[in-house]
This record gives C-alpha cells, sequence and structure tokens, in this order.
C-alpha cells in the first residue's frame, strides 16, 4: 500500500515537472515573440525558478520587462515588471498612487506629499521630492495626463523623472498583451520627455477651447506619423477630445490610427465603444427630461425668459461626473446616457467673454462665454474650478466678475479640463 502512495507522489510530481515545463515554453515564445516585434533581446526563463527577461531599447528610451515575484510565504505571487528608462528631466521627484502605503509613508515622514493645486491630481498621486517649486513647473499639463493615465492602467506603477515602472500580476503568455504595453508606455516616456506641443493642445482644452485643441492634438499626431514615430498616447487624447467635442466620427478615426504593433488596449476599445455610442442619433431633449419639457428658441434681447422646468443641479453633476472613480471613457458614457442635451439652469461668476462669427465648439454667431459654475475641492488656485462654457446670443452684454444665471441644453463634457459646454444659453434675469 506504502508503494503505491510513493508511486502517485512520484507520478503527481513528475507531472506536475511536465506541465511548468510546458507553461515555461509557452511563456518564452510569447516573450520572444515580443521581444522581436520591438528588436529586443530576451532572456528565455528556466523551469529551475529562473524568469524571462527582455531588454533593450525602443525609439531612444531603454526597455526592461522581467517576471518576479512579489509577497511571501503563501501569498507569494508572480508579477511581470516593466521600465522604461530615459535620460533625466526636470528636478529629482517620484510619483506614486495615492494610498495606504503612501499614507504610512507620510505618517513617519519618509515621504514628503508636494500638492501641486490641482485637486484630481493631488488626490491620485503621491508626489515625493525635496524641490518642491520646480516640481510644479515641471509637472506640466501633458505630464499630468501622463501620470494620471498610468495609474488608471496599471495597480502599481511609479513615475521618476527618469523612469516609468509598472508591474502587472500573473505571468504574461500573450506576445500581443506585452507589445501593447511596451508601445503605450514607451509613448508614454516620450511625452514625459518632450511634452512642449501637447501642452499647448491641453492648455488650450483647459481654455475652454475644445475644438481647436482637437484641431492642435491632430496637427501633432499627424507631424508624429509624417516622422514615421506615431505616438499611441497622443493618438489617444485625441479622440478623448474629440469625442468631448461632439466629433465621434474624428475620435474614430483617431483610434484606428492607434497601431500597437499587433497588440489590443482596452483603453482603446473603451473609448471606441464611446465614440461608437455618440454616432446614434441624441435623444431630444423632452425625452432626455423625461418631463415634456422642451428646449425654447432664443429670445430676442430683452425679452422676458420664458419658464421651463429646470434640469439637474449643478452641484450634483459636478459631484457625480467628477468626483467619482469612473475613468474617462466611464464618465464620458454616463455623461451621454444621463446629461447629454439635458435643459439645465446653472450659476456661476464670468471669467471671460468675447463675441465670435464662427466658433469651433458652437455653431452660429454669438457670445463666448466661460463661467465658474463650482470647485473641487476647497483650494482656491484656477486648477480647482470647474467652468461651463457658454453660448449666449450676439449683443448679450456682460463684464468679467458678473454673477449670472443661464439656462440652456448640455451639449458636451470635458473631463480631463472641467469644462461643461452649454450651447443655445441665455441669461435669466
Amino acid at each position: 500500500m506504502a508503494a503505491i502512495v510513493i508511486v502517485g507522489v512520484i507520478a503527481a510530481f513528475v507531472g506536475s515537472l511536465f506541465s511548468g515545463k510546458k507553461s515555461m515554453q509557452q511563456e518564452n515564445a510569447a516573450w520572444a515573440d515580443a521581444a522581436r516585434a520591438h528588436s529586443l533581446i530576451v532572456t528565455p526563463g528556466s523551469g529551475l525558478g529562473g524568469l524571462p527577461s527582455i531588454s533593450g531599447q525602443v525609439r531612444g528610451v531603454a526597455v526592461h520587462v522581467k517576471g518576479h515575484m512579489r509577497g511571501s510565504g503563501d501569498s507569494r505571487q508572480r508579477y511581470t515588471r516593466y521600465t522604461i528608462s530615459f535620460p533625466s528631466v526636470g528636478p529629482a521627484v517620484t510619483m506614486k498612487r495615492q494610498g495606504f502605503g503612501a499614507s504610512i509613508g507620510k505618517l513617519f515622514g519618509r515621504t514628503v506629499d508636494v500638492q501641486i493645486g490641482s485637486v484630481g491630481f493631488d488626490n491620485a498621486v503621491v508626489i515625493d521630492t525635496n524641490n518642491q517649486p520646480a516640481v510644479r513647473a515641471f509637472l506640466s499639463p501633458a505630464r499630468q495626463s501622463v501620470v494620471l493615465a498610468l495609474f488608471e492602467r496599471f495597480q502599481f506603477v511609479t513615475v521618476t523623472n527618469t523612469s516609468i515602472e509598472a508591474d502587472t500580476r500573473g505571468r504574461v503568455s500573450s506576445a500581443h498583451e506585452m507589445t501593447s504595453t511596451i508601445r503605450q508606455l514607451v509613448d508614454m516616456a516620450l511625452i514625459i520627455g518632450a511634452p512642449t506641443d501637447v501642452d499647448v493642445a491641453l492648455t488650450k482644452q483647459a481654455d475652454g477651447m475644445l475644438g481647436e485643441a482637437v484641431a492642435e492634438l491632430h496637427a501633432i499626431n499627424e507631424t508624429f506619423a509624417a516622422n514615421d514615430q506615431p505616438n499611441s498616447f497622443a493618438q489617444l487624447l485625441e479622440a478623448e477630445a474629440a469625442v468631448a467635442h461632439g466629433d465621434p466620427s474624428a475620435a474614430i478615426e483617431a483610434l484606428d490610427s492607434i497601431d500597437l504593433e499587433a497588440g489590443s488596449s482596452p483603453d482603446v476599445e473603451e473609448w471606441r465603444d464611446v465614440a461608437a455610442s455618440h454616432l446614434l442619433p441624441p435623444m431630444p431633449p423632452a425625452q432626455a427630461m423625461n418631463t415634456g419639457a422642451t428646449l425654447p428658441p432664443l429670445p430676442p434681447l430683452g425679452a422676458e425668459t420664458p419658464p421651463i422646468e429646470e434640469g439637474p443641479d449643478q452641484d450634483w453633476v459636478i459631484t457625480d461626473l467628477l468626483q467619482s472613480d469612473r475613468t474617462g471613457a466611464e464618465a464620458e458614457a454616463h455623461f451621454l446616457d444621463h446629461y447629454s442635451n439635458r435643459v439645465v439652469r446653472w450659476s456661476g461668476v464670468v471669467d471671460s467673454e468675447r463675441p465670435f462669427r464662427y466658433d469651433s465648439d458652437f455653431d452660429g454667431e454669438g457670445l463666448r462665454a466661460v463661467i465658474t459654475i463650482g470647485s473641487l475641492g476647497d483650494g482656491v488656485l484656477i486648477t480647482n474650478r470647474v467652468q461651463a462654457v457658454v453660448h449666449l446670443p450676439t449683443g448679450t452684454e456682460l463684464r468679467r466678475g458678473d454673477d449670472i444665471t443661464i439656462e440652456g441644453s448640455l451639449l458636451r463634457f470635458d473631463r480631463y479640463m472641467r469644462n461643461f459646454y452649454i450651447a443655445d444659453g441665455y441669461l435669466v434675469a
């Protein structure tokens, strides 16, 4: 009987070795294919505990991918670490996700969490540096967008002024997955290294000039493509901005141009679904409100404001869309499902106004007004503001600092820049 048990144990052990060897062979083949796609060098894993690795250069930045273990004892788990190293840019800084570990570090003084004044960024990122003023200047709009995107895509990620280090859980046996991940991380590293052009576009986006931002990003991507160096992150920024601008066809065109070396990206597919949903005919305002109310025509100047049934409260909408854990694509889809074309009556303070005969965000002519309608957090910095960009009738008289109430139809929403666009607006007396 004992002999039978021993034979069974030996058979199970041999079977486990054979299964492990086959799994390692499959993994080695996938890593070799991914290395070949980027002209990198692969070191195969072995059945004796040696894990595979990839190293080399892609577009001037160093790439190193390796399998490694996290945890101890029964909780040890396999991970794959991607490290993208690039020439030092800006001051020494380390950025990690806000969380329990970061809180412990701050509690015991091991980490200095610098605040840059952008509530969304400050709430998501722990910034550790000894040069606070330089880091605030270093974290331009493009670099902030890269860091936030990394924290949305990876559970474990560290960004410094010289590298991106991201871990994915489990072994990677898909060459497509690894190829795509390397490409995305390299493209993000390149934006960190040279953000200027993208910064210009994102600054326009922040200023409420969404149409101009889309055009700027499109021009940037055309230049990248002409130089045979397309950047998937810049292409995704263009697609996101095009969706927010209400141009799903342009968004899909930008997404279709993303080539991740035969790989795929959940971010790309998620935004493709949102853009495709925008291609459907929008619900008319009465149906969207489910109240029977319709958007009234623009009244002549000086006429009494026609009564309408009020739409969603501005503070509620700000909280729902900007202070949730939704990704950018999920927030855009939520806006489309629940708020697009809703008639609203919102109040705020005028920040700027200018008349126009043509505007890339609104049809026809009129007055373009930017008003502050709320804020994220208690800070007073400009980056905390939530703004509405409103199309008002030609001849509307406004001055900066005026407290006003407007009615109009929610046209689109830009989560990253915290801007709402309101069409067919008019002042409420």
